[in-house]
């Protein structure tokens, strides 16, 4: 038989390109009924096109047999030496999945599952991808993954928690903060089900969460999440010793401790970073964490014994220096804080988050002249550092000079023009300059990036009281105090037995 007849062009050409199809379609194939019919008809219609009244002697297995039946052994034999790459799932694997069609003799078995670990897998690699996507800010091609991931695990595979997570960051990065909240809720709930509660995935999508409530200033539902991350750890490591336990459980404890305090809770807090510090003594974290809590809730000695501690230990640690120069400001030493700022410089002269905190304490004892200084040896340092623009304004505002504040305030929006404290700060300075209408407008820019901020709307009811619309006003101070209720009751309000 000569290699040029039509039979042989049609088995060189399914080598070369595999059959093409929905992947619902070739999912389907494999089934005892239906789609495995439907794809057998569908390559008998095909061969009977392209081969028709073709020449060429005919092989001798093929003798006997019925046109579907010399058809479909022809299909097997150009499928039959495609091997699937996990990192290609393009054509190959659809040839792969139409070829698993063809082969499934009964008895045989085997093929449907090796096209669920091909789908599989290219989902986790589509997600990983997805998350590196939703981390550089491209979410139009995040959702573009995502979409194919849905897709893929409609055709019936297994929910992967990890796509779940992967759909609530994307959400939280769009700004749909409640649909990123039950996406959150979903992959905790998955992961738990799936891998067990404290097994790795299960802590990321909690603190996954945390993360998106704390920035959303939700500090009840911070603390909820933190506990249940913390308990679901000890569990899980119930019958090790402290020192066995992970590291990852001083972090967490660390980070409840801290949201027990903002919610006023000293003493469970001081339980936390006791327990944290039996499993690290010289965690720097926790000890600057005690020395802060003890030196607003507690003695000024005692925090001084905890800095002292920490800065023996890490005498690196330009944050140990920072906080514990402020600590002293606060106290009202300012002489005491201005020697532990200059040590602390000695470590890292470039610091400008110190020089930043060196300069606010220097403006609360009124001393405008050197906090100048120091807030124009840090942004020089960085003059992206919009807290540090703010603070400057700030301070220039209480000297009397407002001008030099607004122009200080709008160095720091065109440093970061989606800062929305920078942009609450502005509005508010135009506020007092009775500037109503671009307060309104920064206002307005601020609610676009982050609808939910109750500052803000609160900010924009006093600025409309201020401009006596009344009826206004109070609408706007209704909704700002709706959303601090709704945060509070965020994470609460799903707990068993919990009744708002």
């Amino acid at each position: 038989q000569s290699d040029s007849t039509p039979r042989s062009e049609l088995v060189m050409r399914l080598r070369r390109e595999p059959p093409e199809g929905n992947l619902e379609t070739a999912r389907k194939a494999d089934a005892p009924v239906g789609g495995r019919k439907a794809a057998e008809e569908a390559a008998v219609s095909e061969g009977e096109q392209q081969v028709g009244d073709g020449g060429g002697q005919e092989p001798l297995h093929h003798r006997g047999m019925s046109e579907r039946e010399r058809v479909r052994s022809a299909s097997m034999a150009a499928t039959s030496s495609l091997e699937p790459k996990p990192l290609e799932y393009g054509r190959k694997a659809k040839s792969f999945a139409a070829a698993g069609s063809r082969h499934d003799q009964p008895g045989s078995g085997g093929s449907r599952e090796a096209w669920d670990e091909v789908a599989q897998q290219r989902v986790m690699e589509l997600t990983k991808k997805g998350a590196k996507l939703v981390a550089t800010g491209e979410h139009q091609e995040a959702r573009q993954v995502v979409e194919k991931c849905a897709a893929l695990v409609a055709s019936g595979l297994q929910h992967p928690p990890a796509l779940t997570l992967l759909w609530a960051r994307l959400a939280r990065a769009e700004g749909s903060h409640a649909v990123a909240r039950e996406q959150f809720r979903e992959a905790v709930s998955e992961f738990s089900t799936q891998q067990g509660a404290g097994t790795k995935g299960h802590i990321v999508a909690l603190l996954a969460w945390v993360d998106m409530e704390k920035k959303q200033g939700n500090v009840f539902a911070v603390r909820g999440l933190l506990e249940e991350a913390n308990h679901a750890i000890a569990q899980l490591h119930q019958h090790s010793t402290v020192e066995e336990r992970p590291k990852a459980m001083i972090g967490l404890m660390h980070s409840w401790a801290l949201a027990e305090k903002r919610c006023n809770n000293i003493q469970k807090a001081r339980e936390l970073l006791i327990q944290a510090e039996e499993m690290d003594p010289s965690n720097a974290y926790v000890l600057q964490a005690r020395a802060v809590l003890e030196s607003t809730h507690g003695s000024l000695e005692t925090a001084r014994k905890y800095f002292s501690k920490g800065l023996e230990m890490h005498p690196e640690d330009s944050k140990l220096w920072q906080a514990s120069a402020t600590c002293e400001a606060k106290h009202g030493n300012i002489e005491m804080a201005r020697e532990i700022f200059q040590k602390g410089l000695k470590v890292d002269p470039e610091n400008c988050f110190l020089l930043q905190a060196w300069g606010v304490a220097e403006a609360k004892a009124k001393q405008f002249g050197r906090a100048r200084e120091l807030f124009e040896r840090a942004v020089g340092i960085n003059d992206k550092n919009v807290a540090c623009w703010q603070a400057w304004g700030h301070m220039e505002e209480k000297a009397g000079s407002t001008a030099r504040a607004a122009q200080l305030l709008e160095r720091g929006l065109k440093a970061n023009p989606t800062n929305v404290h920078c942009l609450q700060a502005c509005a508010r300075l135009a506020r007092l300059q009775k500037d109503f209408t671009y307060s309104r407008v920064l206002l307005r820019q601020a609610l676009s990036i982050d609808p939910e901020n109750a500052p803000v709307l609160q900010e924009w009811g006093r600025l409309e009281q201020q401009a006596e619309n009344h009826d206004v006003a109070k609408e706007l101070f209704k909704r700002a105090r709706n959303l601090d209720r709704k945060k509070k009751y965020a994470f609460m309000g799903n707990q068993p037995g919990f009744q708002q």
